[in-house]
């Protein structure tokens, strides 16, 4: 047991030195997103093409490793600058990506990012996933403007989840993205 706690506790201090060493480089660059192993696609192919590589744990979208049980993201929906994979199997790993972010007091200012990439994903989960039926949570909003919204797949099983967030970085004070997460949910 302490042995798999010190490997998480490694793992997410990798990810989070990663993270924290990224700096503000401009990340929107298609070039520098190619060079890091991953591949801009249109919202909605990013969105089902993350959706299908779920029940492998994303393996087939691993590109370069950047921590213990982590690695960049080979499928970048647009709009969004950069995502990873973390964790190494199913019900483990999770899907991340990283879209707009903005300085404040608070994260109100990417209200309007957060509700369009909202309206983008119900759009492409109800027209494009056969075989699925997902269900959207209401939107949650936290203290400090965070909110979060979910999708979870209802057809019955295992299935893919989605998380959208307005999340403060944690390494990055007064910094707020917007976070789309992919993870196995029973």
């Amino acid at each position: 047991m302490r042995r798999v706690l010190w490997r998480n506790l490694v793992s997410l201090s990798t990810l989070l030195l990663a993270v924290a060493c990224a700096g503000d480089k401009d990340t929107n660059d298609t070039e520098a997103v190619i060079a890091s192993g991953g591949a801009v696609t249109g919202f909605c192919d990013g969105v089902l093409q993350i959706a299908r590589a779920e029940s492998a744990g994303f393996a087939s979208l691993r590109a370069k490793p950047i921590g213990m049980s982590a690695w960049t993201g080979r499928v970048i929906p647009k709009g969004f600058r950069s995502c990873s994979v973390e964790g190494s199997a199913r019900f483990r790993a999770e899907y991340v990506c990283w879209g707009d972010d903005a300085q404040g007091d608070d994260g109100s200012a990417l209200q309007g990012a957060f509700d369009q990439t909202s309206k983008a994903v119900d759009s492409c989960l109800a027209s494009s996933t056969p075989g699925h039926r997902y269900q959207r949570s209401q939107t949650f909003e936290f203290a400090g403007g965070e909110r979060i919204a979910l999708w979870r797949d209802m057809a019955g099983g295992p299935g893919p989840g989605f998380s959208l967030k307005i999340e403060e970085n944690l390494s990055r004070a007064g910094r707020y993205s917007i976070r789309l997460g992919t993870m196995t949910l029973r």
